[in-house]
């Protein structure tokens, strides 16, 4: 289990003998095992919550974006686009990962499922914003908006909500090839 890479890493950090870290790992193994039926529950519940909370914050963060693309000029968009994905995109993935007895797989669906979400919300924006504007005086009353400025927004957003997840990865392989 990778926490227990992590656990095993700060003793030897704090110079424990080897036989007190393995005996600790043994305990936390055991500890595991004996984890009441609910409590297994209650850990599996928790990941499909924190994906649940992460699809509403996604969407709401595209229904956001959507309305400031007809007012805002492009680079004050882009830029919104970066710090909220990179924003949103931490606060998925530290909600995630807080969880510390997290299966490999629920991570891995979280991995996959959340950035399928992300484009999801980002057709669904899409779509709404390409048929407002075909309608009647929209381009009168929006001069700011092109619709070839959401085909570059959105990746961009999508892009930076994976940011911090990759970051993590890449940090955590580091660290593991270190213990």
């Amino acid at each position: 289990m990778k926490l227990h890479h992590r656990i095993k890493k700060r003793m030897k950090e704090k110079n424990w003998e080897d036989n007190y870290i393995n005996k600790t790992l043994e305990i936390l193994h055991i500890a595991d095992k004996k984890k009441h039926p609910f409590l297994k529950w209650l850990d599996k519940a928790m990941v499909w919550f924190a994906l649940f909370i992460s699809i509403i914050g996604n969407l709401l963060v595209s229904l956001a974006l959507g309305p400031m693309v007809l007012i805002l000029p492009l680079w004050v968009i882009i830029l919104m686009s970066i710090i909220l994905g990179i924003c949103f995109g931490a606060l998925v993935d530290m909600l995630i990962r807080d969880i510390e007895y997290i299966t490999h797989h629920h991570y891995i669906i979280a991995s996959v499922f959340l950035p399928i979400i992300a484009l999801i919300n980002i057709f669904v924006v899409t779509k709404s914003l390409m048929w407002l504007s075909t309608l009647g005086r929209f381009n009168e009353l929006f001069p700011n908006f092109h619709i070839n400025d959401i085909k570059i927004i959105f990746p961009i957003y999508l892009v930076s909500f994976l940011i911090p997840h990759t970051i993590y990865k890449i940090i955590e392989k580091i660290e593991l090839k270190n213990v």
